[in-house]
């Protein structure tokens, strides 16, 4: 779930284990559901044995949005 906002960054808690790739799977399913969007149109980037990652979403209308709702603006371009 996303649970705030914080430099441009979103804050997100996954439930899931960090071994074996397993709460990085949980992050993509969780940001995919939540932009409507397929698994294999995001992808991990930076971080991926860190709590704190970078990720690539689609360039969509809709996914900015989103994300400017969350930041509150903060990521307007």
């Amino acid at each position: 779930m996303i649970v705030g906002a914080k430099e441009g960054e979103i804050i997100v808690k996954i439930n899931a284990p960090p071994e074996d790739g397993k709460a990085n799977k949980a992050l993509i399913a969780f940001l995919a559901k939540f932009f409507g969007i397929a698994k294999s149109d995001i992808a991990i980037v930076k971080g991926e044995t860190a709590r704190r990652k970078r990720v690539v979403l689609p360039d969509s209308s809709e996914i900015k949005a989103k994300l400017n709702e969350i930041l509150g603006g903060e990521g307007e371009s």
